[in-house]
């Protein structure tokens, strides 16, 4: 029998979906409100709530609320918009307010109460397309596949444009192992919209399901096409050219992916997800953001970006050195400066923190600067190839060329596989007019990167009668 008839298919639709997925407590007037959370500072000195639990699950009990199963610490900026929102339902009984609530309870990963709450909503608010839909999602995440199935189902007959619900209910369709049903969802998401990757990448995941990797590989050129930036179709390319014995094409698919932000999931491009995360706006939200705008090049995306997460993080060094990195990407360096200048002042026994403060100095012309900066670092950690390789620009730059050299052989010797080092190495080889040792560092290097462009054009000029 159809797996899905076996589910309880018949009693969702029979309208007890919401019976058995709502809150507990009835929805019922009692004049109460959460508290506001109370504040202190965590240890990377951002604003978070601390909570003791059983108070804070009678106030939910009060506010006439899903029991909101919070960790005992959680970051105050969503849990202050739940608090808001909450008390727009007590207030106005506005519905939609739980399905709010629901919005950043999903962004939490708090599960249960996002189903719980996004249940009331779907069953009592104006908005009850959008809350279904956000049902069957939280119920996707949960692994609870025939109920999503059903309530996005519900969203799709409520309104047949929102969010991306075929691909979804193709994908569970597809993990209860309904092949067919989840083949028909996933063409008709391409009849739908052609410019959708999700439908090729699912018709990728049942053509490997069934051993046929060429179909498969085609299916994720079409969709690489649309969604470069999607580290999944790399990663299911890789599969695919595996299968096909084309090892080499596969693990260099295998190495773009894995340099990709890993977003949670293959429906990770969800609009209406992300407009959960954007409620939320959590420090988790943030960071995934600033990997997306690095992703796609958006320099100017990443400063803004990297400066929010240091006033979330304001004692957090590595959110100050990153943000001093990106400054220098946008050619803002007396902001970098600032910027890792606060990092080194949190940090300053940290060799990475040094190396981007002696970078940025040499960047800003201050070559006295980077070669204190580069010093520290190789004072803090000895053995670091790439404080050796900055102490050995910084060197040369301030015209230590014996100190130079010594630096950067330092560098090749702790890291003799990357030829990044090497690289240095020969540029203050051929600074100093040391040919014949920068030649035999060029061959060595191009035994490392045989394709490297810039070995074999210095090669190649050397190798010129003069």
């Amino acid at each position: 029998m159809n797996l899905l008839k076996t589910s309880g298919i018949a009693l969702f639709l029979a309208g007890t979906c919401y019976t058995v997925l709502a809150p507990s407590g009835a929805l019922v007037a009692r004049g109460r409100e959460l508290p506001e959370p109370t504040v202190s500072t965590g240890a990377l000195g951002a604003p978070v709530a601390r909570l003791e639990r059983s108070a804070w699950l009678a106030a939910c009990a009060a506010a006439d609320v899903p029991d909101i199963e919070l960790p005992i610490e959680v970051e105050h900026e969503p849990l202050r918009r739940m608090v808001a929102e909450s008390r727009a339902w007590t207030r106005d009984r506005d519905a939609d307010a739980l399905g709010r609530m629901g919005e950043i309870a999903l962004a939490l990963d708090l599960g249960d109460a996002a189903v719980d709450l996004f249940a009331a909503a779907a069953r009592l608010g104006r908005e009850r397309a959008r809350w279904n839909y956000l049902l069957g999602a939280a119920l996707q995440q949960q692994g609870r596949l025939a109920f999503a199935v059903v309530a996005l189902r519900e969203a799709v007959a409520l309104d047949a444009s929102v969010g991306i619900a075929r691909p979804r209910i193709a994908r569970a369709l597809l993990e209860l192992g309904e092949s067919d049903a989840a083949r028909s969802e996933f063409e008709a998401c391409l009849l739908a919209d052609p410019t959708r990757a999700l439908g090729h990448i699912g018709l990728a995941r049942l053509a490997l399901a069934r051993g046929d990797a060429s179909s498969a590989l085609a299916s994720l050129d079409a969709a690489g096409a649309l969604t470069p930036g999607d580290y999944v179709v790399w990663t299911l390319r890789s599969q695919a050219l595996a299968a096909l014995g084309r090892a080499e094409e596969s693990r260099r698919d295998a190495e773009r992916g894995a340099k990709l932000p890993r977003y949670r999931g293959w429906l990770s491009f969800d609009p209406l997800v992300q407009q959960c995360n954007e409620r939320a706006r959590t420090f988790s939200h943030v960071e995934a953001s600033f990997g997306a705008a690095q992703a796609r090049g958006d320099v100017q995306r990443m400063a803004a970006l990297a400066d929010e997460l240091t006033t979330r993080v304001p004692k957090d060094a590595e959110a100050w050195r990153r943000a001093a990195a990106t400054q220098v990407a946008v050619r803002q360096m007396s902001a970098a400066r600032e910027r890792i200048a606060r990092a080194v002042e949190l940090a300053p026994q940290s060799a990475p923190i040094l190396c981007t403060a002696a970078e940025i100095a040499m960047a800003a012309n201050d070559a006295p600067a980077a070669l204190g900066f580069a010093r520290r670092a190789v004072a803090a950690e000895p053995r670091s190839a790439f404080a050796h390789e900055v102490l050995g620009r910084a060197s040369y730059l301030t015209g230590d060329f014996q100190s130079a050299l010594v630096h950067a052989r330092r560098s090749v010797e702790l890291s003799p596989a990357e030829h990044d080092k090497r690289q240095v190495l020969i540029e203050i080889l051929l600074g100093l007019q040391r040919v014949d040792e920068a030649l035999l560092e060029l061959e060595t290097f191009l035994a490392i990167a045989p394709d490297h462009s810039w070995a074999k054009a210095q090669l190649s000029a050397l190798r010129k009668p003069r």
